[in-house]
């Protein structure tokens, strides 16, 4: 867990007051509700840096930094649109469509290729073919955002409004 310095801290309020002057009303994050916090992860592959100092993986630490070295945990936590979230015992080899089953499948409205792991060391990554499950991690189903029915009014009223348009435009050019 890093501090936020002053600098990365206006950088977030700037870019969330972007995003919420674009923001849609059917977005399904409600951006009034997300604080900026005073701390943030950084996700690391310590194994890695460990094995290569100087490589890019050897992150500088700064001052008030916090290492946190999770217990092992041996399950895998499967949330979103599936048909019942739940944590399940993690079976080494099995990708992640295996967890999501364990979890009833794919809910009706699940973004299946927008599907995503976030892993114990703090990073996130897309699934896809090959993409490994680890223990203590979690695999997110996105929801698919409602569709809002075809409305059939708005598309007469404007029919109604072109042809009457055609018939003035008709009437003054025959005077």
């Amino acid at each position: 867990m890093r501090k936020m310095t002053d600098d990365e801290r206006a950088r977030m309020q700037t870019i969330l007051r972007m995003v919420r002057a674009q923001q849609d009303e059917k977005d399904s994050i409600k951006l009034n509700q997300l604080a900026i916090e005073n701390t943030y992860p950084v996700g690391i592959h310590l194994e890695k840096a460990l094995a290569d100092p100087g490589s890019s993986f050897d992150i500088t630490l700064r001052e008030g930094d916090r290492l946190i070295v999770p217990e092992y945990n041996g399950t895998v936590r499967v949330s979103g649109n599936v048909m019942f979230p739940n944590t399940v015992a993690y079976e080494e080899g099995k990708d992640y469509k295996y967890f999501v089953n364990q979890a009833g499948g794919f809910g009706n409205r699940a973004k299946k290729s927008k599907t995503y792991v976030i892993y114990m060391n703090g990073t996130i990554s897309q699934v896809g073919h090959g993409t490994k499950i680890e223990p203590g991690c979690e695999i997110v189903v996105p929801t698919k955002s409602k569709k809002e029915p075809f409305n059939w009014g708005v598309l007469a009223t404007l029919g109604s409004s072109m042809a009457s348009l055609a018939t003035l435009v008709l009437a003054i050019t025959k005077l």
